[in-house]
């Protein structure tokens, strides 16, 4: 393939190359028919296709132009084994566009990353202005535990790329328990957390009702690298976790730090 990098993963060839807004159907419609599926809170909510395409555009032009969009492919170059869509988040965006309006459905997604993108401000450092943002990262289920995620989860995440783009650190939710202990693992911290009990529709129901036994938790974590930090000088040396969780009780969780 024409400007992709080659990955060789356990024997088999993907290619990996940057999207741009060319890609926009190409990766909604694999989102809208793979993520909204698997991931545990899209299918909580029974989520549809339509409820997908009503939300993943946003999500996506909100980020594309940054350049740290990939696509994986598989060998044949066409079809998709994977992707990450990473943008770029500030304190005080020079323009922050409203939502449209989203489908019921997507409404409820939409108000719990609003949530957890308020609190991260709150919270964190009043240093921390501009910051790399993970917004999802999705893989097929048949090219899981191959290597994939984690190469995604450390792509053009490296001091020079951070410095380039102009960022104090890396923001990331991940769902699945398995992604929350790679991000940790890479010195990810907990924060912050929305716990699905407290997540409640107008008439005080709890809105997300996880059903998958491995206790899948979006989260959304903060990630500043320490050595182009510490030269900047911009903010503390800070990893940060928000975790939306449907346990109501975390003290067994090691990993949280």
């Amino acid at each position: 393939m024409a400007n992709a990098i080659t990955l060789n993963l356990r024997g088999e060839k993907f290619f990996v190359r940057q999207a741009d807004r060319n890609d926009t159907n190409t990766i909604v419609n694999y989102l809208a028919t793979r993520f909204v599926v698997e991931e545990p809170h899209c299918r909580s909510i029974n989520m549809t296709v339509a409820d997908g395409t009503s939300i993943l555009p946003l999500i996506l032009d909100s980020a594309i132009d940054h350049g740290m969009t990939q696509l994986v492919y598989e060998s044949d170059g066409k079809t998709l084994a994977g992707l990450r869509i990473w943008g770029i988040g500030e304190r005080h965006p020079k323009e922050d566009k409203p939502w449209p309006e989203l489908t019921y459905n997507a409404s409820l997604l939409a108000k719990l990353l609003i949530q957890a993108k308020d609190e991260f401000w709150k919270i964190i450092d009043p240093n921390v202005q501009r910051v790399l943002r993970r917004e999802i990262t999705s893989v097929a289920a048949h090219h899981q535990r191959k290597g994939i995620a984690k190469f995604l989860a450390t792509y053009q995440a490296d001091d020079e790329s951070l410095k380039n783009l102009q960022v104090q650190g890396i923001v990331s939710k991940a769902s699945s328990l398995a992604n929350q202990r790679l991000l940790l693992s890479q010195g990810y911290k907990l924060i912050y957390e929305i716990k699905h009990s407290d997540f409640l529709d107008d008439n005080g129901n709890q809105i997300f009702k996880c059903d998958d036994g491995k206790i899948y938790t979006p989260k959304e974590h903060y990630y500043p690298k320490a050595t182009y930090l510490q030269r900047s000088k911009m903010a503390s040396n800070v990893h940060v976790l928000v975790i939306v969780s449907n346990r109501r009780d975390h003290r067994d969780c090691r990993w949280q730090g």
